[in-house]
Order: structure tokens, then C-alpha cells, then sequence
């Protein structure tokens, strides 16, 4: 899941080795963990949309201590990480996934209009889902 939703999570957190509590032995970052740290982080950015805290990513990551590189002091997470992880999520949200259908609108009395090449890419197209909800209702 992390892979396809969050590219560049597994380059973020390669190399880091993680302690979950203080019995548990350090070990590096699994595959198992970045899916968790994925989904916390999906649920990360709902909550700072409605404006409540960091939501499961806080809980998830609470007491854990991260080595990001060799010869580095462990230190817990934080906001400044938090906020890479959810960054992460709106790029892979924003990220255009090459053309499908919905890429193109046709308008009555018109060819296909299409959004990707008005704007750039989506995320530049101030005006996307409008034309897409108004054809669509057309």
C-alpha cells in the first residue's frame, strides 16, 4: 500500500532503525511498519484538515525512537517528521497517474476537451472538477 499511495516513503525511510519501546531491541524499518506509518499518516492529514492534532500517527509513533542514519542519536518523532510523512500523502493524492477517462471532458457541441493539457497537470487546474461536475451534468 505505501509504495503505490506514498512514493518516496521507502526512500525517506530507508536506513532507519527503529526501537518501538524500551524492551524491545532496536531493528530496522519493515515493510510492515511503513504500511502502518502510511496509513497513520492518511489519517494524519484528515486530522489536520478538521484541525485536531497529528491523530494515529502520534499514537502509532508514541515512544519510538528512530535512528535516520548511521552514527546519529536516536531521537522520538516529531512534528517536523509528522509533517514529511503527510506531505508525502498529498503528493502521492496529487500525483497524475497518466491519462484515463476522466482526463477528458466533452462538452455538448464540442471535441474532447482535455483538463491535463488546459493546466498543465491537475493539481495547476484551478478548475477541473468544475468542468468535470458540469459536463458530467450536462
Amino acid at each position: 500500500m505505501s509504495q503505490e499511495l506514498l512514493p518516496g516513503l521507502k526512500e525517506l525511510l530507508q536506513g532507519w532503525v527503529l526501537k518501538k519501546g524500551p524492551a524491545r531491541a532496536p531493528q530496522r524499518i519493515t515493510d510492515v511498519d511503513a504500511d502502518e506509518i502510511a496509513r497513520a499518516s492518511i489519517d494524519a492529514l484528515h486530522q489536520r484538515v478538521i484541525g485536531e492534532g497529528w491523530g494515529n500517527l502520534e499514537t502509532l509513533t508514541q515512544g519510538w525512537l528512530v535512528q535516520r542514519q548511521k552514527g546519529e542519536k536516536p531521537s522520538s518523532l516529531g512534528e517536523e517528521d509528522f509533517r514529511s510523512f503527510t506531505l508525502l500523502v498529498l503528493r502521492g493524492l496529487s500525483a497524475s497517474r497518466g491519462k484515463t477517462e476522466e482526463d477528458s471532458v466533452v462538452f455538448e457541441g464540442q471535441g474532447a476537451v482535455d483538463t491535463l493539457d488546459q493546466g498543465g497537470t491537475p493539481e495547476h487546474d484551478t478548475f477541473r472538477f468544475a468542468r468535470e461536475h458540469l459536463a458530467r451534468a450536462l
